[in-house]
């Protein structure tokens, strides 16, 4: 117990002596001001400025410059195309063809004469056709009782025409003669005259039947 209290004397001995010097080096080095009072002297720091060493990099600022607004253009409307349209083709009067020039031939008997062995075959014959019939000629033959009948002892008669032209009408007159039986046959039975024109462009035949 003693021990302690000898500390705590001890502590508070040399605490004391501490503060006292504090107290005297602070106001040692104080200032006396015109009250006596003495103040802190005060210690003046030197203010230096940093120095730039060479080959340092400035900063250089930056300014800003204002931002333009972008400018707004008018929208333009496409412009109207319009499609090209083509030209109506002139009508193309187109004629009819003409059809080629043809012959056609009618034949008309107009009687068959006669008697006994003989007979004459009168006819007309007409191009009813509108070309030219060239080179015509006719054939004359004759049938009896389902037989052929001989014309001046040949099997037919030819006529020769020529040159008939187109919507021309020419006549035409057959004599044939007969032997004694088929002079008879025809007598009794009748005939079949078959005639036959032929030329370059056409051949045509008609039949006239014959009553005595």
């Amino acid at each position: 117990m003693k021990a302690v209290l000898i500390g705590i004397i001890i502590f508070v001995i040399l605490g004391g002596v501490a503060a006292a010097g504090f107290y005297t080096g602070f106001f040692s080095t104080g200032q006396k001001t015109g009250d006596g009072v003495n103040t802190p002297a005060l210690t003046t720091v030197p203010t230096t400025l940093p120095t730039v060493a060479a080959n340092t990099p400035v900063a250089t600022p930056v300014t800003t410059s204002p931002t333009n607004p972008p400018t707004v253009r008018p929208t333009v409307p496409p412009a109207v195309t319009s499609t090209p349209v083509p030209p109506t083709p002139l009508a193309t009067v187109v004629s009819p063809p003409v059809p080629a020039a043809s012959v056609d031939f009618q034949i008309y008997v107009s009687g068959v004469g006669g008697t006994g062995l003989s007979r004459t075959v009168t006819a007309q014959i007409t191009n009813t056709g509108t070309a030219d019939a060239h080179n015509v000629w006719v054939k004359s033959e004759v049938f009896s009782g389902q037989q052929k009948v001989s014309i001046s002892g040949q099997d037919s008669l030819r006529m020769d025409i020529g040159i008939v032209k187109a919507a021309t009408t020419v006549p035409v007159q057959a004599n044939m003669t007969f032997g004694l039986l088929d002079g008879l046959r025809i007598q009794q039975n009748g005939a079949q005259f078959l005639l036959t024109i032929t030329s370059d462009e056409r051949t045509q035949t008609l039949n006239y039947d014959y009553t005595p």
